[in-house]
């Protein structure tokens, strides 16, 4: 996980946190249910094991894990950066993560592969939330506060990207 992580991580210098994010949720919401039956298919084989939760999984999650702080913070002012950051962040974690081991469990007494499609379903919905982003952004919205260009250059129209650091809150200057 970690060495993909930062394999991820480079990958993102190259084609931006947004298209690193699409792929990342993309992936997830691809891949969940199929690799969540592989693994229930074989339950006692290690193998599968491996290459399920090692590359099924591992690989999505290090896509978007490398991806997420930077696409994330950028979604608000740097003046309330930690604020939006952590409270969103805080509030998912405890709404989402702290109920998806009951809802998990729960959703085996509707389907065998109910675990695989609650992975798949949020999958659709970070995948939903980050195309809704690249979107506004396409539309000309403001979507970042530290780049004025968008956050990937895999999407038609967009263009290198650009860091300017504020010198006074009039002044930008690119480096």
């Amino acid at each position: 996980f970690l060495v993909m992580t930062l394999a991820c991580g480079r990958l993102g210098d190259e084609i931006g946190a947004g298209a690193l994010m699409m792929l990342g949720t993309a992936s997830t919401m691809v891949l969940g249910a199929p690799v969540f039956a592989l693994m229930a298919a074989f339950p006692t084989n290690w193998g599968v094991a491996f290459l399920c939760l090692g590359i099924g999984y591992g690989i999505p999650v290090s896509l978007c894990t490398a991806g997420s702080l930077l696409f994330c913070s950028e979604l608000f002012p740097t003046n309330r950066r930690s604020l939006g950051l952590g409270l969103t962040h805080n509030l998912a974690m405890s709404i989402v993560g702290g109920s998806a081991s009951y809802v998990a469990q729960q959703s085996l007494t509707f389907s065998p592969l109910g675990p695989g499609l609650f992975i798949s379903f949020f999958g659709l919905v970070s995948t939903l939330a980050v195309a809704l982003t690249l979107w506004a952004r396409a539309r000309g919205r403001t979507v970042t506060h530290i780049r004025p260009e968008p956050y990937c250059e895999l999407f038609r129209g967009c263009k290198r990207q650009v860091k300017c650091v504020a010198k006074t809150p009039s002044q930008k200057v690119e480096v």
